[in-house]
């Protein structure tokens, strides 16, 4: 969760969700207590012309998703899945951010269209590593990429990828 910086068409938003076009408020939370933390949050959607959630609750993030390495053409990164206990996962990359509300009990999907499987895996431990290569080819320089890892336990993170892709 990040500050809202600059006015947007969601006039009493005070903070957005990192990498998404997700816009925050709540009139009984201090969203300013949260701010650069991962965190699970409940609310309720109050805007018609863009995605303004009223924040009602939040929890402790349950699960991580943790990268590293260089986004660069031809290079490897490498993934840490943490869904928490023992519990499928899948890693999804779009080149967007997002906002598809999903059943109230499956969260919401903040990917754009289209998007993609990187990996998926199950059980066997808390955390899961993986690897996945760059691709080499020179167009996708200068691109966004976005990551998100919902689990079968129906808990979702998203985060920034890498943000541009570099030579």
């Amino acid at each position: 969760m990040q500050p809202l910086n600059g006015p947007t068409v969601c006039l009493t938003g005070t903070h957005t969700l990192d990498c998404t076009k997700v816009i925050l408020q709540s009139s009984n939370i201090d969203l300013t207590l949260l701010e650069g933390k991962l965190v699970k949050l409940f609310g309720n959607q109050t805007g018609e012309t863009c995605p303004l959630i009223d924040v009602t609750g939040v929890q402790a993030a349950p699960s991580t998703l943790e990268w590293c390495g260089s986004p660069t053409p031809g290079c490897v990164l490498k993934f840490k899945v943490c869904p928490g206990g023992l519990s499928q996962f899948w890693l999804f990359a779009s080149l967007s951010p997002g906002y598809k509300p999903l059943h109230p009990s499956k969260g919401t999907w903040l990917m754009g269209d289209p998007f993609f499987m990187l990996a998926q895996g199950t059980g066997g431990g808390p955390c899961h590593e993986l690897s996945v290569l760059v691709s080499p080819v020179p167009v996708i320089v200068g691109l966004e990429v976005l990551a998100s890892r919902p689990t079968a336990s129906r808990r979702s993170h998203t985060k920034r990828l890498f943000d541009p892709v570099r030579r």
